[in-house]
């Protein structure tokens, strides 16, 4: 399937394997990216974190190449080589020159099909996930999401950490690793995608060459969708110098038909200087230092809040001040001009994002992923231009429901005489 207008191609080998490409012709680089369907909502107990544990291995080398090898070789394109791991997408992608293509995609096949998991890497990893872990719960922002996230989506695998915990990283084997690589790191939850100065029959021909003997057949997975929480708040008292506050709940996710109007929400509340909660609680009332919405995205779920840290002395002024502002926009105290320059704001920012071979490849892989067909950048346009004042009044009624509130805040509550129930 092709896109003669932005120059945009789909194809599905015959393993399930999906290729998507754009091609940019006055550019002499390539965005190149391996994703995979595989995060850690589809882990269990005993294997918390082994997607991210994966991601670490994939460049300490293979059947053919040591990790100091995979080093130069990316090196030696003049490229620059990365990777994540999140709860639904497993990635590892490179800046390259175009003329390098099929070294990258070699390398790329080389990394996917033959990762060597030794069982010495393996041991040397721990300790660096473990030290990731700690400085994790040393962040207090960090503490805190992570219990935010964890009471929003309660048991579900979404809410726990993708780095896994301490007892789980110590208790990871080879045996657990290649059984979940097995599992998931199969041709039809792949897609490989690229942006820039790249011939989309040539990179389908090089993937069909590298990657489609090297790959087992997937199976079926099924996955559930988590339930709505209860309304609770969770006060942590640890060492810090500020309070730190979270609130928020449930949002759209990929699959819910008005997700994009959740862009235009974040944008109004948080999302930039001009927003409501910056100008009142940071500028004019210099009560804050940082304060931001956020949003994330997954398949069948989300997550919308609301962030700040505070001085001891103002933290219940300042979470009484966004409750009020929530309210306000709840009950439909929104304009019309604050909608267009909310839109105006996101579009200046995708406009931007759009110049980068990196973002477009990005787009491709998640609209390969969650749609089943290309979104183009002119698609998220349209999407943004058609939300109303009545779309993002019903989505902050939905997102900042009080049955559904989660509200979490983490400061040295030692001796406070608030009220507040002290958690773990």
């Amino acid at each position: 399937m092709a896109n003669p207008d932005n120059m945009i191609s789909r194809h599905e080998l015959s393993n399930g394997l999906t290729v998507i490409s754009e091609k940019i012709p006055h550019l002499k680089t390539i965005a190149l990216g391996v994703y995979i369907k595989a995060g850690s909502r589809y882990e269990t107990d005993s294997d918390h974190g082994v997607s991210h544990f994966i991601e670490h291995l994939f460049f300490k080398g293979t059947e053919n190449r040591s990790s100091a090898a995979l080093a130069h070789e990316i090196d030696s394109m003049g490229g620059v080589l990365n990777a994540y791991a999140d709860k639904e997408i497993t990635c590892f992608f490179a800046k390259i020159l175009s003329e390098h293509l099929e070294k990258a995609v070699t390398l790329f096949s080389d990394i996917l099909c033959n990762s060597r998991f030794s069982q010495e890497e393996i041991d040397k990893e721990k300790m660096v996930i473990l030290q990731e872990i700690s400085a994790s719960e040393e962040s207090p922002d960090d503490f805190l999401f992570d219990r935010f996230y964890r009471r929003v989506f309660h048991s579900h695998p979404l809410g726990r950490s993708v780095l896994g915990t301490t007892s789980s990283v110590l208790s990871m084997t080879r045996e657990k690793i290649c059984s979940y690589f097995n599992r998931f790191y199969t041709p039809d939850r792949i897609i490989i995608s690229a942006s820039g100065d790249v011939d989309h029959q040539h990179l389908v021909d090089l993937v069909e060459e590298k990657f489609c003997a090297n790959l087992r057949k997937g199976i079926d997975v099924t996955i559930k969708a988590p339930l709505p929480p209860e309304r609770s708040e969770v006060v942590i008292s640890k060492p810090a110098e500020q309070v730190h506050i979270v609130m928020g709940g449930p949002g759209p996710g990929y699959s819910h038909p008005k997700r994009h109007v959740v862009s235009i929400l974040n944008s109004l509340l948080g999302g930039s200087m001009s927003s409501r909660l910056f100008q009142r609680l940071r500028n004019r009332e210099g009560l804050v230092y940082s304060i931001y919405s956020f949003f994330s995205m997954y398949q069948d779920a989300g997550v919308m809040g609301i962030y700040c840290a505070s001085s001891p002395e103002n933290y219940l002024i300042v979470r009484e001040k966004i409750l009020h502002e929530l309210h306000s926009v709840k009950q439909g105290d929104v304009t019309e001009d604050e909608l267009t320059k909310a839109k105006d704001h996101l579009k200046g920012v995708m406009y931007m994002s759009m110049e980068s071979t990196d973002a477009r490849m990005h787009l491709l892989a998640k609209s390969a992923i969650y749609f089943q067909r290309v979104m183009t950048f002119p698609d998220l346009i349209k999407m943004i231009e058609s939300v109303t004042r009545d779309d993002v009044i019903e989505l902050a009624n939905q997102a900042f429901d009080e049955k559904y509130m989660i509200t979490g805040m983490l400061g040295d509550f030692e001796g406070v005489s608030s009220g507040l129930k002290i958690a773990e």
